[in-house]
């Protein structure tokens, strides 16, 4: 791991190549996928918003300029039109992916345009994170996953978007399909954590094995994954060939750029053994199983990360007189056998013992606090900020008791005051611990 090969981080807060393995980021490269191009929904779909943006005003300012510029023949604008910013649709040309890569050197114009023509594309399906039927998309209380958190939840470029075409019509596609089954199964709303991990791993492998003319592999997608791929790229095959072609780019573009750092050539390499060849943009099924199986681990990896920020900031037992006890106790003993830095300044920094002894020390306020959570008033006059806030701690303390010693959480469901914690007994299978993508 380390600096990554793509730059569109210039655009994305948090880029993701820093936490790829150097196999990842290789076979992302072979399948057409910016490694850069990942991380929590918020920060993503802000730069997707933000290359538009600014490509949208440069081609106003040059429609209104002498001798000026036309706009692109899709764009929603009129040659010279000026118009709102929000009616210029230039950047869906693929006549405009060399002029991309001017707006934020060093991100090339490839990888750009493929930003601006994406969405951020859930891994793990918000549908699936929260109670089958739930309508507050950001309301915590919906939560079937505790701690989850959509503006934190792991997403890689979509290519299209839900209603048009592309790569992102054909996972939602595949979504409410999956959902639909569901809500069949399980009329209640909630359904098993095992059904979270196969919806995450299925849209990973369709985010790996999807073309502009179908599958890669055919024998890698259910025939209703190969339905959506065929239903979504008919909606407008020219673009969705054009993207192909991008992506193709791509992948030369950021082998190339490998092959030039000394400190990554090796990635370039494995990209060569990922495609049959230094120049082929074609991966071979190793690469696309490969691609897959990092982005789903990755999604898994995110869950446990939401998970333990909600512990850290929104629990009781963070907030309590014996976590602030036990960080400072902690932190001296480390000073006194002339440890070097980082110190603990949260519960889950704290060692697995010294967490136990927090939640028994803490247990009554702890207990108190879940109460009165899980009844809410009557009338309810929370504002729905406030409901937030208090369906979080709950949860918090929820994953906080059943943290692991490596600090990742068995599967829950439940966890709001409208749906109070499970017993353990009920934790019957698992996401599996998370490690770093290989």
């Amino acid at each position: 791991m380390g600096a990554p090969i793509g730059t569109v981080g210039v655009w994305i807060k948090g880029g993701g190549a820093g936490f790829w393995s150097d196999d990842c980021q290789a076979a992302l490269i072979a399948c057409g996928i910016n490694p850069d191009a990942a991380g929590g929904y918020g920060n993503v779909s802000a730069a997707i918003s933000k290359t538009r943006e600014e490509h949208r005003d440069r081609r106003i300012a040059e429609a209104a300029a002498s001798p000026g510029r036309d706009h692109e023949s899709n764009c929603g604008l009129a040659p010279r039109k000026t118009g709102k910013r929000g009616d210029c649709s230039c950047y869906e040309s693929p006549n405009v992916v060399g002029e991309m890569g001017s707006l934020r050197p060093p991100a090339s114009g490839p990888e750009t345009w493929l930003l601006a023509n994406s969405e951020a594309g859930h891994i793990g399906a918000d549908g699936l994170m929260r109670t089958m039927g739930g309508s507050n998309r950001g309301s915590a209380c919906d939560n079937q996953v505790p701690g989850y958190r959509p503006d934190d939840s792991f997403t890689v470029l979509h290519h299209g978007d839900a209603t048009g075409y592309g790569m992102h019509r054909a996972v939602r596609a595949r979504e409410l399909q999956h959902e639909a089954f569901l809500k069949g199964r399980y009329p209640g709303g909630t359904i098993p954590p095992a059904e979270v991990g196969r919806g995450i791993d299925a849209n990973a492998n369709m985010t790996a094995n999807y073309t502009g003319t179908g599958p890669r592999f055919p024998g890698m997608a259910s025939q209703g994954e190969r339905n959506a791929m065929t239903a979504a790229n008919a909606a407008n095959p020219a673009l969705a060939q054009a993207t192909d072609n991008v992506r193709g780019q791509l992948t030369n573009d950021l082998r190339d750029r490998a092959r030039a750092d000394p400190n990554k050539v090796h990635i370039a390499a494995k990209v060569d053994e990922f495609t049959n060849g230094p120049s082929s943009t074609t991966p071979t099924q190793k690469a696309v199983e490969k691609a897959a199986k990092c982005i789903a681990d990755k999604a898994k990896q995110t869950i446990h990360e939401m998970q333990r920020e909600t512990v850290d900031t929104n629990s009781t037992v963070s907030q309590s007189q014996a976590c602030r006890d036990a960080i400072a106790a902690h932190n001296a003993d480390r000073v006194r056998r002339g440890l070097p830095p980082p110190h603990a300044t949260r519960f889950s920094d704290l060692p697995p013992s010294a967490r136990e002894d927090v939640l028994r020390r803490a247990q009554p306020e702890i207990a108190a606090r879940n109460a009165a959570l899980s009844t809410p008033p009557v009338p309810d006059t929370r504002t729905p900020a406030q409901r937030n806030r208090d369906c979080l701690e709950l949860q918090g303390n929820q994953l906080a008791s059943m943290m692991r010693k490596d600090g990742t959480f068995p599967p829950m469901m439940g966890g709001s005051p409208t749906n109070t914690p499970r017993p353990a007994s009920h934790n019957r299978t698992s996401f599996g611990r998370p490690r770093p993508p290989n």
